[in-house]
């Protein structure tokens, strides 16, 4: 009995959740990210699942990726007056964390590394800026364990890249 009422208590949860495919080739390649699927409040808001990033910033083609980017610029820039939760923040840093994942060249590394740095400029409210170093350093520490010997280095290259600009943005 006890059994069945876990049982029964679990599935709306698993029903709630949504797998986004990475679109790799090998299943050791990209870990798996999940979301929960967004309420009507949360689409009528303009949130981050309604723009669906996760899918497009994990894609395996260059330039689905890249416009992906380009809608995030333009998303935090126009972000409504109450701002970005932090759940929907974490959301777009593991989209954005697949986004370098996914990147195979060192050239196109060091031009995705550059961009993400950039986005920060992108946000205008103070809060949103801490909000944005946070989650960035969050989603850094939660996924630097899972990060193998042969993409370290691109990594390295975004933190690189991001932190003098955070550093920067918090003294000035």
């Amino acid at each position: 009995v006890q059994i069945m009422a876990i049982q029964n208590q679990v599935k709306p949860a698993l029903a709630s959740l949504t797998l986004l495919s990475c679109n790799c080739s090998n299943q050791l390649e990209a870990p798996i990210i999940w979301h929960r699927k967004s309420s009507d409040h949360e689409m009528a808001r303009g949130s981050l699942t309604e723009t669906n990033f996760g899918r497009q910033l994990a894609s395996s083609e260059k330039n689905v990726r890249d416009k992906a980017l380009k809608r995030v610029q333009k998303w935090l820039s126009t972000l409504p007056y109450d701002g970005i939760s932090e759940g929907e923040m974490l959301k777009l840093w593991k989209g954005l964390y697949m986004t370098m994942w996914m990147a195979d060249k060192p050239l196109v590394q060091e031009e995705l590394a550059v961009n993400l740095a950039s986005l920060v400029d992108c946000l205008s409210d103070n809060d949103e800026v801490f909000l944005f170093i946070t989650i960035f350093f969050k989603t850094i520490r939660r996924e630097w364990s899972g990060i193998d010997r042969l993409r370290i280095d691109k990594f390295y290259m975004v933190i690189v890249n991001c932190v003098p600009n955070f550093v920067f943005l918090i003294i000035y």
